[in-house]
């Protein structure tokens, strides 16, 4: 419903205390890493990379491809043009049925479910 959406926006521009919520990610050392040797200070700067295009009113989703040499997961954004959010789950379905085709590229099974 708009209406609901609406307030959701209004709440969350308005009202949500940004810099609390990030304070208390800060508080975890997973939160607050190092990348390439650049030391990132808090959460949302290392994550900058996956909100910037949602704060540009554009939808995006993240597509599991495949795990890099050390064996963490990693995935390709797919990000729409504004006003076309269906057409982002359609192409990230697309994808990821390709990506499965292909062992090295396809979703990584945690070990916790591997193990089972």
């Amino acid at each position: 419903e708009l209406s609901y959406l609406d307030e959701l926006c209004t709440y969350w521009r308005d009202h949500f205390d940004w810099r609390a919520a990030e304070e208390r990610f800060n508080r975890f050392p997973q939160f607050t890493t190092e990348i390439n040797g650049e030391k990132m200070e808090t959460y949302t700067r290392w994550m900058a990379v996956v909100y910037a295009p949602t704060m540009a009113l554009c939808c995006a989703l993240s597509v599991p491809c495949g795990v890099d040499h050390k064996g963490m997961p990693f995935g390709l954004q797919v990000i729409g043009p504004k006003g076309r959010d269906l057409l982002v789950p359609e192409v990230g379905r697309a994808l990821e049925a390709e990506f499965a085709r292909n062992p090295a590229t396809r979703r990584p099974v945690p070990p916790v479910i591997a193990d089972k």
